[in-house]
């Protein structure tokens, strides 16, 4: 077994490539309920056989041991009944922050072309601390998701699958590619600490953030997809891709991406257009709903008026609606006398009607 050891995070492999510990030490808890796979390569030979699998389990490799890291070699792979030429590396280094992973692949098959990296170096997860019904995923697709209890939960639905597309009876997966995902961000949290997993990649790679359960026993794989798409004799370098333990919700994820971001990432804040400093446009102002509840009565009606001017609205047009038995006549004084000073505003400045 290898462990690597940081302020905020220890890992650990056994002696089949498996991760066997993510262990977060600010919360003293151990994610890691069964030994599991941390990757999986889909090829394809010509145009008759494509999306051929190749498994971790059972393949070969090197461990070279580095100061604060490791990196697992594979020189050849067994594909689907012969072994496939493909060179695989991943390299593992620790930081005070947290885990990160780089993989390297080369193609040197006369057949085969290498589509699809599954890496998956968080795995064999079941929950934060104990109780997975109150963990979740904050998910960036769309305008943003959030998963309740995702190890027990039927993933593919969010990742917009219908169930016959998918083969739910071995695995469910969250699948989003990064484009249609705002971010290359996702959070795996509860209420007192989270997992960020993130792609730091500036470069924007194709990118598919995923997360695999396992139906039969409840288990999460937590990473990324890369598409190297590697023809013989190419070879390809992926992006980092980094998990980081914290305390808090998947706010604390959200500030650890900002962070890269504006140090790395390429973000720039857009120039606001003149057009949005100074906009044309209408403001609705609602002083009773439909329900009887009221916003803003009569009295109120002048500070609204001088409000709104301040914020450099220079029209103002009042509108009554009568809304069935709702309706309600003004018998009080000051009511009456609200309203008279209303439409004298209205009728008498140069700017408002």
């Amino acid at each position: 077994m290898k462990t690597l050891q940081g302020k905020t995070m220890r890992y650990a492999i056994n002696e089949h490539g498996q991760v066997v510990s993510v262990y977060n030490r600010l919360t003293c808890h151990e994610y890691v309920y069964e030994p599991a796979e941390i990757w999986k390569i889909i090829y394809s030979e010509g145009t008759e056989r494509v999306e051929i699998p190749i498994w971790a389990q059972g393949q070969a490799f090197t461990r070279t041991d580095e100061e604060n890291g490791f990196t697992l070699t594979y020189d050849s792979l067994q594909g689907d009944g012969r072994r496939v030429n493909f060179l695989l590396r991943l390299r593992f280094t620790m930081t005070d922050e947290g885990l990160t992973v780089v993989a390297e692949a080369e193609n040197h098959d006369d057949q085969a072309k290498l589509i699809e990296l599954q890496l998956t170096p968080v795995a064999g997860l079941r929950s934060l601390s104990g109780t997975p019904e109150n963990d979740y995923i904050a998910w960036p697709s769309d305008l943003g998701k959030k998963v309740k209890n995702p190890a027990y939960n039927d993933l593919s639905t969010y990742a917009g699958f219908r169930k016959y597309e998918r083969h739910d009876q071995f695995h469910t997966d969250m699948d989003a590619l990064y484009g249609r995902c705002s971010m290359q961000w996702y959070d795996w949290y509860n209420e007192g600490e989270g997992l960020y997993c993130a792609s730091e990649d500036a470069e924007h790679q194709a990118l598919c953030l995923h997360i695999e359960r396992d139906v039969k026993l409840n288990l999460l794989k937590m990473g990324f997809i890369r598409y190297p798409m590697l023809e013989k004799g190419e070879c390809w370098t992926g992006a980092p891709l980094v998990f980081k333990p914290h305390l808090g919700d998947w706010h604390a994820g959200a500030k650890m991406y900002r962070a890269w971001m504006d140090k790395e990432g390429g973000f720039i804040a857009p120039d606001r257009p003149k057009w949005c400093q100074d906009f044309k446009g209408w403001l609705r102002v609602i002083m009773k709903q439909h329900h009887c509840e009221i916003n803003w009565d009569y009295s109120q009606i002048p500070a609204l008026y001088d409000e709104l001017e301040e914020n450099g609205f220079t029209f103002l047009e009042a509108e009554e609606a009568m809304v069935p038995q709702t309706y309600i006549s003004l018998d009080d004084e000051d009511d009456i006398k609200n309203m008279n000073k209303l439409l004298e505003m209205l009728d008498e400045d140069d700017d408002v009607q």
